[in-house]
């Protein structure tokens, strides 16, 4: 299942879930492979744990200079028992720290069973 939120002139935010049994490490190894193949590669600059909806989760930083604006893009991922879920964030660099608050409070309406 995928949802997302697509405003232009705000933060991009798409959740999706699936039953695919994924480890943290392979998808941190994809997401970097992934970049390789891009227009645009983003840089990982930082790997974090976040806590989201009450659960820890890896948090993979990218920002990406080759897109003008430059953008922030902020993978989240969790497995669960029933697969995994991601969330993906996308906002130009400059906006996103007057966006964090609102970001951070609708991540924490995301509920995972």
């Amino acid at each position: 299942m995928t949802w997302a939120i697509e405003k232009p002139e705000w933060i991009q935010i798409t959740v999706t879930s699936g039953p695919e049994q994924k480890t943290e490490v392979d998808h941190r190894r994809e997401l970097l492979f992934a970049q390789q193949f891009r227009g645009d590669p983003a840089e990982l600059v930082r790997e974090r744990r976040g806590t989201v909806s009450d659960r820890d989760w890896l948090v993979l930083e990218f920002r990406n200079p080759n897109t003008r604006p430059p953008r922030s893009e902020i993978h989240y991922f969790l497995q669960t028992s029933d697969g995994c879920v991601t969330l993906f964030l996308v906002c130009e660099e400059a906006d996103f720290a007057e966006h964090r608050d609102a970001t951070e409070s609708f991540l924490g309406e995301i509920q995972v069973k």
